[in-house]
C-alpha cells in the first residue's frame, strides 16, 4: 500500500498530467499524427485541469467551479479517450455512439448539480463521479477490442487491461461512498481513506500507460504505412519498363532498378557507387556535367532549379551505345540545398531511328525535288523555242487565211489554246518548288463562281472534247467565295483530267455543281476502266497511283495536290467507289457570302440541283 498521503499523490498526479499534456502536444507538432490524437490530448488536459480544480484548488475557488466544472472536466477524459480511439481506428460512426456517452455525462452532471444545490451531500457527489468515470472507462476498455485492427496491437490490449483495475477501483469506491451515506460516516471516506490513495496512485500509472499507448499506436501506424509505401514504390520501381535511379550529390548511383539490367546489361552491384559519367559517351558526359554545373551556379545565385531533361547516348555492357532520354529532379535537405537527384531513363533508340529515317527521306525528297526542278528547267528551255515557233506560225496562218473555212478557224483556235496551255504549264514548272510553292503563295480574293465554272467548262471541252464531258447543276450568278482562282482552277482541272484519263472508253465524265446556305459542292463522276480495290485514302497520298495508271503517264500528285488546295481553302475532298467501277470525287467549299438568288444554267441544263 502506498505510504504517500492523498495531498502528495494529488500534487504528483497534477504534475505528471501536465507533463503528459506537454509531451503529447510536442508529438502533435513534430510527428505525423492521425485522427483521434487531438481528442487524446484534450482528454488528458481535461483530466489534469479537472483534478486541479476539484482536488487541489477546492479551498480557493468557488464551490460550483470545484464541484461541477472540475468534475465535468474529469468525466470528459474517458469520453474523449473513447472518441479518439474510435476515430484512430476509423470505426464506422454509429448514431447512438456519441449520444450515449453524452447521455451518461449529462446524467452525471445533473446528479452532481442536484446534490450540490438542492441537497448538499458530498458523499453522493463523490459516488456519482466515481461511478460515471468508471462506466465511461469500462466502455473505453472493452469496445475497441471489437475492432479487428485494434486486436492486432499489443498496446491496445495493454491499454484495455490497465483500465479494467481502474474501473474496478472507481466502482468499488462509488459503492463504499453510497454505503457510507447510509451509515452516516463523514468526510473521511472522501479525503482520508486508503482506497482514494490507491485510486490516485493507480490513475497516475494508467495515465502514463495511456500517453505511451497514444504515442506507440501512432508510431506503429507511421512505420506500417511507411513500409507499405516503400513496398509499393519498390514494386512500381522494380516492375517499371523505364530505368528509375537515384544519385547522391556527387552524381554517384545510390539506387537503380532492375530495368537497367534489361537495357544496359549491368548488374546492380556493378552500378551502385559509380559515377553516372562512367556509363555515358564522352559527348553525353560533357553535356550532363555542363548542365549540372549550370544548375549549381543557379542554385548559388538563389534560383531554385527544377526538373531537367536530357538526350544522351549511354554505354551498354557489350560496348555498344543506346540513345536514352533522361529526366532528373533534384532532392533537397531540410535547408533546401540539393542533396542528390532522382530520375527516370527511357530508351528512345526507336524514336531516334525514326528521326534518322525521316531525315533521310526528307533529304531524298529534297534531292528528287531538285532533280525535278532541273528537269523542268531544262524542259522549259528546250520546248519554249519550238512552242514559240508554233505560236508564231499559227498567227501567220490566221493572217494569211483570213477567208478560211469555219472548221479551220476552230482547229486553229484549239491549236492556239493547246500551245498556250503548254506554255503555262512550262512557266509554272519553271518556278521554284512548282505547285507546292504556289500553294504556299496562295493569294485569295472574292471569286465569282458562275463565270469561273463557265471558264472551267470551256477549257475542259477544248482540252478533252465535249463528247465525253457533261456539266450539270446551277449556281447563283452573284455567288462568290473567298478563294485563289488559279489554285482552285488547277484542282478542278486535275480532277477532270483524272476522270478523262482513267474512264472506260465511251463513258461520260459528269461534273456536277450544287450549293446551299453553307457549302458550295462539286462532284466529278466517271466509270473506271478497271475495278478499284484500293482504299480511297491511299490515292490521296503523294506519288500514289491507282491500278488503272500502269499504262498511262503520270506523276501521282494530281489528287494529292487537289486535296492540298481544297483543304487550304477550308474545304474537304472525298473519294468514293461503288460497284468497283463507279467513281465519285466530292469537293465541298465553305460559302462566305450570300446573295439574292438569280440562277444561271449551263447550256443544255434546265434543272436546278442543290444538295439536301
Amino acid at each position: 500500500m502506498p505510504t504517500l498521503d492523498s495531498a502528495t499523490l494529488v500534487t504528483v498526479s497534477m504534475v505528471i498530467e501536465v507533463l503528459l499534456v506537454l509531451v503529447l502536444l510536442h508529438a502533435r507538432l513534430t510527428r505525423i499524427t492521425y485522427p483521434g490524437f487531438d481528442h487524446w490530448i484534450a482528454g488528458t488536459a481535461c483530466w489534469a485541469l479537472g483534478s486541479t480544480l476539484s482536488l487541489v484548488l477546492r479551498p480557493v475557488v468557488p464551490m460550483f467551479v470545484a464541484v461541477i466544472i472540475g468534475n465535468i472536466l474529469i468525466m470528459l477524459h474517458p469520453l474523449l479517450l473513447y472518441e479518439g480511439i474510435s476515430r484512430f481506428y476509423q470505426r464506422p460512426r454509429r448514431w447512438w455512439g456519441m449520444p450515449l456517452n453524452l447521455a451518461i455525462l449529462l446524467a452525471g452532471s445533473g446528479i452532481q448539480l442536484y446534490f450540490l444545490v438542492a441537497d448538499d451531500r458530498i458523499l453522493l457527489r463523490g459516488a456519482n463521479v466515481s461511478a460515471i468515470i468508471g462506466l465511461l472507462f469500462l466502455r473505453t476498455a472493452l469496445e475497441p477490442l471489437a475492432i479487428r485492427e485494434a486486436r492486432r496491437h499489443f498496446m491496445q490490449w495493454l491499454l484495455s487491461v490497465s483500465l479494467l483495475p481502474l474501473v474496478g477501483l472507481l466502482l468499488y469506491r462509488a459503492f463504499l461512498l453510497l454505503n457510507g451515506t447510509s451509515m452516516g460516516t463523514g468526510m473521511a471516506l472522501i479525503y482520508q481513506d486508503s482506497l482514494l490513495r490507491l485510486t490516485l496512485f493507480y490513475s497516475i500509472s494508467a495515465e502514463i500507460i495511456l500517453a505511451y499507448t497514444y504515442l506507440s499506436l501512432t508510431g506503429d501506424r507511421v512505420e506500417r504505412e511507411l513500409r507499405d509505401s516503400e513496398e509499393r514504390f519498390r514494386s512500381l520501381a522494380e516492375n517499371s519498363a523505364d530505368i528509375i535511379w537515384q544519385l547522391d550529390v556527387s552524381l554517384r548511383y545510390s539506387y537503380i532498378n532492375e530495368a537497367d539490367v534489361r537495357l544496359r546489361g549491368f548488374s546492380r552491384d556493378e552500378v551502385i557507387g559509380r559515377p553516372v559519367t562512367d556509363f555515358l559517351t564522352p559527348k553525353g558526359t560533357e553535356q550532363v556535367l555542363a548542365a549540372n554545373i549550370e544548375r549549381l551556379r543557379q542554385e548559388q545565385m538563389g534560383q531554385k532549379t527544377g526538373p531537367r531533361r536530357y538526350e544522351a547516348q549511354q554505354v551498354l555492357k557489350d560496348g555498344s551505345y543506346v540513345w536514352t532520354e533522361i529526366h532528373a529532379v533534384p532532392l533537397r535537405d531540410k535547408q533546401g540545398r540539393i542533396s542528390g537527384y532522382v530520375g527516370i531513363t527511357r530508351d528512345i533508340s526507336a524514336r531516334k531511328s525514326n528521326e534518322r529515317r525521316q531525315a533521310e527521306l526528307l533529304s531524298q525528297e529534297q534531292q528528287a525535288r531538285e532533280e525535278q526542278e532541273r528537269f523542268l528547267s531544262m524542259l522549259s528551255h528546250e520546248y519554249r523555242t519550238p512552242l514559240a515557233i508554233l505560236q508564231s506560225n499559227i498567227e501567220i496562218l490566221r493572217m494569211k487565211l483570213k477567208s478560211m473555212p469555219g472548221h479551220l478557224e476552230v482547229n486553229l483556235g484549239k491549236m492556239q489554246r493547246a500551245v498556250n496551255r503548254l506554255l503555262e504549264v512550262l512557266e509554272r514548272g519553271r518556278k521554284k518548288d512548282g505547285s507546292e510553292s504556289r500553294i504556299r503563295e496562295m493569294v485569295p480574293a472574292e471569286l465569282p463562281i458562275a463565270p469561273f465554272l463557265l471558264e472551267i467548262r470551256d477549257e475542259a471541252v477544248n482540252y478533252w472534247g465535249g463528247g465525253t464531258l457533261l456539266f450539270t447543276g446551277a449556281v447563283d450568278e452573284q455567288l462568290t467565295i473567298h478563294a485563289d482562282c488559279q489554285l482552285l482552277r488547277t484542282a478542278l482541272l486535275n480532277l477532270l483530267e483524272n476522270g478523262v484519263k482513267y474512264s472506260a472508253t465511251g463513258s461520260v465524265i459528269t461534273f456536277e455543281s450544287r450549293y446551299d446556305d453553307t457549302y458550295l459542292e462539286f462532284r466529278v463522276h466517271n466509270r473506271s476502266k478497271r475495278a478499284l480495290s484500293v482504299e480511297p485514302e491511299e490515292l490521296f497520298r503523294k506519288y500514289a497511283r491507282g491500278p488503272n495508271s500502269t499504262e498511262l503517264v503520270g506523276t501521282g500528285v494530281g489528287l494529292w495536290l487537289a486535296r492540298q488546295i481544297i483543304e487550304l481553302h477550308g474545304g474537304m475532298i472525298a473519294f468514293s467507289v461503288s460497284n468497283f467501277h463507279d467513281v465519285t470525287v466530292t469537293v465541298q467549299l465553305p460559302r462566305y457570302r450570300k446573295h439574292e438568288k438569280n440562277e444561271v444554267h449551263y447550256a443544255g441544263d434546265n434543272t436546278t440541283n442543290r444538295p439536301g
